[in-house]
């Protein structure tokens, strides 16, 4: 067996002595020694297997996807964007906000529907891999 502490010129030697279809499978047997063990064995993806998994509605996912991700968006482009009343539009914001996807800026203790339109809304970068992950999802 070849261990990744014993170099690769001592490998190089040891290969060059074989014949060469036994040279084959010792770089072959080299080269898995040496790759790194997946940690996350059957899940999709490494960076996404700590994360938890966050479930949206229909209306969470459009008003999500119409939150623009480098400068925010306000309630008035949000309703444009998504075509939702203003009091259920009022209602899902908050309730992103409670959760904590989605930042208010002038902060807000709740948004109703008479002041989401001069409000700026923006995705909480911390949750920002889980919600593109939820948003591929669907």
């Amino acid at each position: 067996m070849i261990f990744a502490d014993c170099g690769f010129i001592v490998l190089m030697r040891y290969c060059y002595d074989r014949p060469r279809d036994e040279q084959g499978r010792v770089l072959r047997a080299a080269k898995f020694a040496l790759e790194p063990i997946p940690a996350y064995r059957g899940k999709s993806s490494p960076t996404f297997s700590s994360m938890k998994h966050i479930k949206l509605s229909g209306r969470e996912q459009a008003v999500l996807r119409a939150i623009d991700y480098a400068s925010g968006s306000t309630g008035d482009e949000i309703q444009q964007t998504t075509h939702i009343d203003a009091d259920e539009l009022a209602d899902i914001l908050n309730g992103l906000c409670d959760v904590g996807y989605v930042e208010v800026f002038p902060y807000a203790e709740k948004v109703t529907f008479l002041t989401y339109a001069t409000s700026r809304f923006e995705q909480n970068p911390s949750y920002a891999l889980e919600l593109k992950e939820a948003l591929r999802r669907r």
